[in-house]
This record gives structure tokens, sequence and C-alpha cells, in this order.
């Protein structure tokens, strides 16, 4: 018999949800969690907790999760997404920029989906907007900054 898979649906803005090792909600946390969007494989049902197995995304390869919290769904069998309700799109996240000495002011945003470059006008350099990262890295988690330098300025 297939075992069924599921659809991470929750912890959307928080980075996905938490996994535990074991099937208590006493038990230990994993150290990431499973990513919203992930597919993972049942092995076992009991009492609202999954013991899974990851098929795709990030997160821990194997542990417990929730399906409801406080009312919120956060897993739905795969397959029962509702095309007639489109979400927002999904976007990988973005890999560390290389070093570079046209990037005067970076530091690479773990859950960043999407860059921003800056580049700066005639007697203006990045220095000057330093302090947009850490604005940025705040308020707005899936954008992160490179603050760009011209060569000769």
């Amino acid at each position: 018999e297939a075992m069924a898979c599921w659809k991470v649906v929750g912890g959307e803005g928080k980075g996905g949800i938490i996994v535990r090792e074991g099937q208590g909600l006493d038990s230990q946390k994993a150290q990431e969690r499973l990513s919203t969007g992930a597919l993972v494989r049942e092995l076992c049902l009991e009492g609202g907790r999954l013991q899974y197995e990851l098929v795709s995304g990030t997160g821990p390869r194997t542990g417990w999760v929730s399906l409801i919290v406080d009312s919120k769904k956060l897993l739905q069998q795969a397959g029962e997404e509702h095309p007639s309700q489109p979400g927002p799109a999904k976007l990988s996240v973005v890999r560390p920029l290389p070093a570079s000495k046209w990037v005067a002011k970076y530091q690479h945003g773990p859950r960043a989906r999407c860059r921003l470059f800056c580049a700066f006008g005639a007697g203006s350099d990045a220095s000057g907007y330093g302090h947009w990262n850490a604005i940025v890295a705040d308020e707005f988690p899936d954008l992160e900054l490179a603050l760009l330098q011209i060569p000769g300025r």
C-alpha cells in the first residue's frame, strides 16, 4: 500500500513549520524547520501528528509535525490544492553572492528569495547607504540588498 504524500502549507513568513524528533509535543525540536511547500511521505499518523520522510523541499530528513495548530492547517494531503485559489509565486532562496570589488556592502539573507542591486549616482557612493541592510533584514527578510560601488568612485 502506497503511503500518502503531504504538502506543507503552514509556516509562511516563519521559515516553515516546527519539527520534533519524537511524537510528543514535549520532545526535542529539530534544529531547522520544514519549509513551506515541502513534500513529505507519511510514515505514521497518530492523533493529529505526522511522522514523515522528506521528499522535496528543505528541512530535516525525517521527524514529527502537527497537522493543525491553533485552527491553522500546517499540512494538507498532496492533491488537495485548490487551483481556483492561486497563491503567490514561490521563489527559491537565492545563493550568496561571490566576493566582488563591485559590491561594497552585502550581507547574505539566509531566507532571501529576491536580491536588489542598488547603484548610486554621481557624487555618491555605497557608504552612505550601509544602514539599509539592517532595515531590510528586519522588515523584509525575503529580500537582500547588494550595494554596488562602481570602481573609480
